[in-house]
């Protein structure tokens, strides 16, 4: 083996799912009741489109998942036609941080590729829940689209000292010993070797709008996603690369409306 064999990271994740399930099964539970609550106001909104802009957090992502954007316009009753864009990166569960013994620079032992992924999502949003008087709002989406898998070359620092290493791209034949490795290369190495995968993606959500003026807001977006490519996607060198990912994810908005 040209490296250790890592130990899943999956327990994490599955209790971040599992726990995010539980709240959305809740929401589900007692959304009939919140929307008796106000359905009147739910009769005569007062808005047409909505733009907002986010941040992602997801069970496939690092510290920061990505960004999204989303454009909502009014179709009829409590209906929105809804446009979003995401741009999110995907680590494999296997990945950890060390780092060599005569540099500070972590990197990711044994990662051959990034993947980035940009999804261009159309689908729906129902207004399910709204206090007027406290901006209060709840909102169930359903989207998907293609998934533009963008698969980039990882570069690390490599060489048999701190004084010769040169930034080249992983390579599981070549570039195996880790006293050899000094640190990831520069994040923007690479670009122009990247591999585009094609895919597709289907996510389904409960938004929570709180507006604190009358056009302005701030939203959480609380959701699953599953999206499959192609062929299976390269990150690590390992059997348990995968085409297929599922996550649970958490969106933080903040936006207008019209």
């Amino acid at each position: 083996m040209y490296f250790h064999k890592l130990a899943l990271n999956w327990h994490s994740n599955s209790f971040t799912l599992k726990y995010l399930f539980y709240i959305l099964i809740s929401i589900v539970l007692f959304s009939n009741t919140l929307f008796a609550q106000d359905k009147n106001v739910l009769e005569d909104l007062d808005y047409n489109k909505e733009y907002t802009f986010g941040f992602n957090w997801n069970t496939n992502g690092d510290i920061l998942g990505g960004v999204s954007f989303k454009y909502s316009k009014f179709r009829k009753g409590t209906r929105f036609s809804t446009y979003c864009l995401e741009i999110v990166s995907v680590k494999h569960p296997n990945e950890i941080r060390p780092s060599h013994d005569s540099t500070i620079n972590q990197f990711v032992y044994g990662k051959q590729n990034y993947l980035f992924v940009i999804r261009p999502q159309y689908g729906r949003e129902i207004v399910l829940f709204r206090k007027e008087n406290e901006g209060v709002q709840m909102n169930f989406i359903f989207a998907g689209g293609p998934s533009f898998g963008i698969e980039k070359p990882y570069y690390i620092f490599y060489g048999n000292s701190a004084s010769t290493y040169q930034s080249v791209p992983f390579d599981p034949n070549k570039t195996t010993a880790f006293t050899k490795t000094y640190g990831s290369g520069s994040y923007f190495d690479g670009f122009t070797e990247s591999k585009i995968v094609m895919g597709i993606n289907a996510k389904a959500s409960f938004l929570f709008e709180f507006g604190t003026f009358r056009n302005n807001l701030t939203g959480l977006e609380l959701g699953f996603l599953g999206e499959a490519f192609s062929r299976k996607i390269v990150i690590m060198p390992s059997e348990s690369n995968r085409s297929v990912y599922f996550s649970a994810f958490m969106n933080i908005y903040f936006g207008a409306r019209e």
